[in-house]
């Protein structure tokens, strides 16, 4: 498999990181490249942007973003683009990548990855929006399918030919998060496999790699350990089909020392042999069913908190008794760190600590669809918390007079 783009297959890398700066700048490891979130450099001129000069002097290094909303139907920030055409420029960054996503709307940053409906005006957004900023960046833009927790009911095709239409019109590039494949179809209810085997396989020009939480009804993106066997599995076949990218692991929270992260990533390098004959035990072991749920008794009097992605939007939901429409949302941080969603009825009190931080960061939308960014959007799924259990919340209307909750299975 030949990829449509020049750009080299540069090994296994891993993820800049803070806490590993002085144990590279030390010992300056054996590492094939780097890849750095965009954001934390753009407008960083002390240590940080210190350490990474330095290490752009020695190493491959890869931009990966997390804010340029291609997605949202805000206006395209140009001095955010300036800035990050800049950093490329510094750094000779090898590719620019970011998300299929929106992040935020009416000037908010939600610093979440927010997931599109995929239909035919979305796609046509999106792709308008790819062809300006790589026009702007005179690169081509690489893209990343996220990891997703709900779904839209006015959506019309699958996530994979979303993208690959995406990128037929548009000729950008793909970033495929394996990992996020994996949790995607474990909490939408269809094959990894097939995901990956419908996708433009010349125009794969990255794989990540990641840890996720298995929170039992379903799997979130956290970044928090080493990559499970099913998801070695798919990057195994996901190599076959490229014929082999640049691969990268991402360890966010809980971060080990370097040398684990290091080694890690290297794991893969059991595929990048294309010429080996010999399977690992990895390879021929049998795997369990990626989409099997875990079947358990929910405690309604107990209080279930779930673990969450290092960036996320929490919410509280108000609609009239009267007309039962959903009037705005909030954006609510817990206490502990975990994200709930909570649903109350205008007049109510929510809980104190819910209600104090709703005060300081309250975000009002005078009509729900704004929300999830395009106005064709007129449902949604969402996997959140109810009065203290994972439950589903179908919003199937925009007067959600068939908004019903139930419990997740």
């Amino acid at each position: 498999m030949h990829s449509r783009f020049n750009f080299p297959n540069l090994g296994l890398g891993v993820g800049l990181r803070t806490v590993h700066f002085d144990h590279i700048l030390r010992e300056w490891p054996a590492v094939d490249w780097f890849e750095i979130i965009s954001e934390n450099y753009m407008d960083s001129r002390g240590r940080p942007r210190y350490v990474l000069d330095r290490i752009a002097e020695r190493y491959s290094v890869v931009m990966h973003g997390v804010s340029l909303s291609i997605g949202s139907t805000e206006p395209l920030n140009f001095e955010y683009l300036r800035k990050l055409k800049r950093l490329a420029t510094d750094i000779r960054a090898v590719w620019v990548s970011d998300h299929v996503c929106w992040t935020g709307v009416a000037g908010i940053n939600t610093h979440d990855l927010l997931p599109l409906p995929y239909n035919e005006p979305t796609l046509q957004h999106v792709i308008n929006r790819v062809h300006i900023v790589q026009d702007f960046l005179e690169r081509p833009l690489i893209l990343e399918n996220p990891s997703s927790y709900l779904t839209f009911a006015d959506s019309t095709m699958a996530e994979w030919e979303f993208v690959s239409r995406l990128v037929d019109a548009t000729e950008c590039g793909l970033l495929l998060d394996v990992n996020n494949v994996y949790v995607s179809a474990f909490n939408h209810d269809y094959d990894p496999v097939t995901f990956l085997h419908e996708l433009p396989h010349e125009s794969v020009v990255q794989m990540h790699l990641a840890g996720h939480a298995d929170c039992g009804t379903h799997r979130i993106d956290t970044h928090d350990g080493p990559v499970i066997d099913p998801v070695w599995n798919l990057y195994r076949i996901a190599h076959t089909l490229t014929g082999g990218v640049s691969t990268l692991l991402e360890w966010d929270a809980n971060i080990p020392e370097f040398t684990i992260v290091h080694a890690e990533v290297k794991k893969a390098a059991q595929f990048l042999d294309e010429n080996s004959h010999t399977e690992s035990p990895l390879l021929t072991r049998a795997f369990p069913n990626p989409l099997k749920r875990v079947s358990k008794t929910i405690d309604h009097t107990e209080l279930h908190t779930t673990p969450h992605p290092i960036h996320f939007v929490t919410a509280e939901v108000e609609w009239s008794p009267k007309r039962q429409s959903i009037h705005h949302a909030r954006c609510v941080n817990c206490n502990n760190g975990y994200s709930r969603w909570s649903l109350i009825r205008k007049g109510s009190k929510p809980e104190c600590s819910a209600t104090q931080r709703a005060k300081q960061s309250a975000i009002r939308l005078t009509n729900w669809r704004r929300l999830f960014v395009l106005p064709s959007v007129w449902g949604a799924r969402i996997v959140c918390e109810f009065m203290g259990r994972p439950i589903f919340l179908d919003l199937w209307s925009a007067s959600a007079r068939n908004f019903r909750p139930w419990c997740g299975s």
